[in-house]
């Protein structure tokens, strides 16, 4: 759906009667005191409003004019407001977005926000489709985290024969930031470890023949460490849905070799020897 972003519309508010704000995205327009005060009674006390209280997740109702009509604590305790003083307000303004004040228009109407993905779910919520998006926004003035990552889901209603949207937030700042250090952790460590694998065949050629088994055990310990954060990040794939699976053909002597290299720089096998048998034939490809 394609916005106007040069559109000037005329601002509804007993503050600025007869003034045109512009707007960069989404109109400037707010509804009357008169009618956001009617909209707002719709849901004060009712059924709807207490399910929604109920709600673990941050959840608003807006209106056409994407004002908050209904908030529940969960979105309020979001902005550090009450639920009485998200009323009248955009998202973008109850959530203390630095962009939301750029524009004598306010939340919605700055270049900034045709790329939040709060707008763009509440505009495409106003055309009649649910949407689902995400939005990170920089928070402004405002003692709590300074930056906010919040996936959003908006779905259009009717009510009393008016439209309103039904805008659910989660907050997902702790799980994009665990996947941030995930994303260092396995570029630079798994880089480094390689590089410990490496030093440790070049060793191979340069030490004295009787510090080859240790050269080899560290080669082994590293690629056993590289080959267990791979899985670890295979296993956040795999929860994802998006696991691609490699498979090798192994032997079981194999396997049985890699324990016994494992065991032998173990605590319990000092003073031991811990080998295989050399008539161990190679066993069952796996």
């Amino acid at each position: 759906m394609q916005y106007n972003c040069s559109l000037s519309i005329l601002f509804d508010n007993p503050m600025k009667k007869n003034m045109f704000e512009p707007t960069e995205f989404a109109p400037a327009e707010r509804a009357s005191s008169e009618a956001l005060a009617r909209q707002t009674a719709l849901f004060q006390g009712s059924l709807v409003a207490i399910a929604l209280n109920a709600i673990p997740a941050g959840v608003i109702i807006t209106n056409t004019h994407r004002q908050i009509v209904f908030g529940n604590p969960v979105f309020a305790s979001l902005t550090g407001s009450s639920q009485t003083e998200l009323l009248g307000l955009r998202p973008g303004e109850a959530l203390s977005c630095s962009n939301a004040t750029l524009s004598s228009g306010g939340c919605g109407t700055t270049q900034f926000c045709r790329h939040c993905g709060a707008a763009q779910a509440i505009l495409q919520s106003l055309s009649g489709e649910p949407a689902v998006n995400e939005c990170h926004l920089i928070r402004k003035d405002i003692a709590q985290d300074a930056s906010l990552d919040m996936q959003i889901f908006t779905s259009p209603f009717t009510h009393a024969g008016e439209t309103f949207t039904l805008l659910t937030a989660l907050d997902v700042s702790h799980e994009r930031r665990i996947k941030a250090i995930e994303s260092y952790y396995f570029t630079d460590v798994l880089a480094d470890v390689g590089n410990i694998r490496n030093l440790a065949e070049m060793l191979e050629t340069e030490v004295q023949p009787e510090l080859w088994e240790y050269c080899q055990h560290l080669r082994f310990v590293s690629k056993r460490l590289l080959e267990g954060m791979a899985a670890y990040r295979d296993l956040g794939e795999v929860e994802q849905g998006n696991f691609q699976p490699s498979p090798e053909v192994i032997t079981s002597r194999e396997t049985i070799e890699s324990v016994a290299q494992l065991f032998r720089a173990h605590a319990a096998a000092e003073g031991k020897q811990v080998r295989l048998d050399p008539e161990c034939p190679p066993g069952v490809r796996l």
